[in-house]
């Protein structure tokens, strides 16, 4: 199967994402089909992980 990267390209390239302000906002981003959410999402976490680490970004998002 494809994995979260693939399918939040196809959203980029076709210009499906909605603002990062849903995808933080969890009563909008519910409202968002799963399909949607989720490569976002992952790709969101992976980015953050890039960024601070993963201990960093473990304890960050255990206050979440």
């Amino acid at each position: 199967g494809f994995d979260y990267k693939f399918w939040a390209s196809k959203l980029f390239l076709s210009d499906n994402i909605p603002p990062l302000s849903v995808l933080l906002n969890k009563k909008d981003a519910e409202t968002e089909s799963g399909l949607l959410i989720q490569p976002l999402a992952g790709t969101f976490a992976a980015f953050l992980m890039q960024k601070f680490g993963v201990t960093k970004w473990m304890k960050m998002y255990a206050t979440w």
